[in-house]
């Protein structure tokens, strides 16, 4: 059995831990995918360190390390640098990272941090060979401010793969020692672009961050991929228009990128497609629109299976209904104008949790049933126990694999 999983960095972090920790008895092979639209923080300040021209990296690095049965590394790969404020912190910061480099000490790996000593080495080997590559790239000591160890690790083997992030990706499941056999994980399109967008109050959304960011009371009005991240000058342009104008200006930059041609064999030969939950305008929306993906889904006769979110992430999404119409609309994107499109060819389930219609928080997204078996009648409402018992925002994700396998399995 192949199961397709689309995914952004944190919404399926614990269904992806309980996978990994079973997959013996759970799916064969089990494929993620991913796109690189992200732009913040230390994965914003490397994708400019390579001139725009490289994918988002912090996505691809937290399904790694969460399908990474290593503990200890997963901390160090999670682990960021300190800030630094002033001159006396980075002079403290220098001397404690050469010490860690070219001698000893604890400075990114502690004493009760238990890794292999050839597991430490290739750490350092990585931090080395990006702070050189940075230095001979810009004759200067870039700031490493609360840059995460991970991403690092991964810029180092987009280095030395001589800047190709398909085979950096796979360098770095190696290294994070996921099982190839029973996983993988793949870029949604081999295109670079980044994400602006448009709430529909007037704001521009300047950038993946800022679209991630949306408060939950905020609604976006529409989310665009463009080739290359907006400049000042670009913001402040479309920022002077009207609400309408700034659509037409940036529907006129707009790019969607094809998708990447293993993504379209894989869905070809999958026994389910599962749209994962996380943060919809960032994550799951921006691959489902891409070229190509809306076709090779229509023509897969399988189970389709929408995980739905536990709590709203902006007010676009505070019925199941919405998140539906956003699913149909990004993959409508994905046909073109002059397409037909059904929605029915693109959702067989959706999984909810058991207690949707008595949960009254602030928060938390309702379950219109009626709505839904009015306008998206073939769709199978599958109730279950799968929030966390402590956090119940979020899905416990032995409980949600369960119940996946019970929907995918049940003829």
């Amino acid at each position: 059995m192949s199961v397709i999983l689309f995914s952004g960095g944190r919404g399926n972090r614990t269904l992806l831990e309980s996978i990994s920790a079973n997959n013996e008895i759970i799916f064969p092979k089990l494929k993620v995918i991913v796109n690189g639209l992200d732009d913040g923080a230390s994965t914003g300040a490397i994708r400019k360190l390579f001139d725009n021209r490289m994918h988002g990296i912090s996505d691809f690095l937290k399904v790694a390390i969460a399908m990474s049965p290593n503990v200890h590394l997963k901390v160090v790969l999670e682990q960021r640098l300190p800030v630094i404020k002033t001159t006396k912190d980075q002079l403290k910061f220098s001397k404690d990272l050469h010490e860690f480099l070219l001698l000893s000490g604890d400075f990114i790996v502690s004493e009760s941090i238990d890794l292999s000593e050839s597991v430490k080495e290739e750490l350092k080997k990585h931090i080395f060979n990006f702070v050189d590559y940075l230095y001979q790239k810009t004759r200067s000591i870039v700031n490493l401010s609360d840059f995460k160890i991970g991403n690092i690790v991964f810029a180092s083997m987009y280095i030395n793969s001589n800047l190709n992030f398909h085979n950096a990706l796979l360098n770095f499941q190696e290294f994070c020692q996921v099982d190839r056999k029973a996983f993988d994980i793949i870029q949604s399109s081999e295109h670079n672009s980044y994400l602006v967008g448009v709430l529909k109050s007037g704001p521009l959304l300047p950038n993946e961050a800022a679209v991630v960011l949306t408060r939950t009371s905020d609604i976006i009005e529409e989310t665009f991929q463009i080739r290359n991240p907006l400049t000042a000058e670009d913001i402040r342009n479309i920022c002077s228009k009207e609400f309408v104008d700034k659509l037409t200006d940036l529907q006129q930059t707009q790019f969607i990128p094809s998708a990447n041609i293993e993504v379209l064999e894989a869905i070809k030969n999958s026994d389910a497609i599962i749209y994962g939950a996380g943060t919809p305008y960032s994550s799951l929306l921006p691959s489902l629109e891409l070229g190509g993906m809306a076709d090779a889904i229509k023509n897969v006769n399988c189970k389709k299976i929408l995980v739905v979110n536990l709590s709203k992430e902006t007010s676009n999404t505070l019925f199941v209904t919405d998140l539906l119409d956003s699913l149909m609309k990004y993959l409508s994107k994905s046909l073109g104008d002059t397409a037909v499109f059904h929605p029915q060819d693109y959702i067989t389930h959706i999984i909810v949790p058991d207690d949707v219609e008595q949960n009254e928080l602030d928060g938390v997204i309702k379950l219109d049933e009626n709505e839904i078996k009015e306008r998206y009648q073939w769709i199978d409402i599958i109730r279950s126990d799968i929030r966390d018992s402590v956090n119940i925002s979020k899905h416990d994700g032995t409980k949600l694999k369960h119940c996946l396998i019970d929907v995918i399995k049940h003829e």
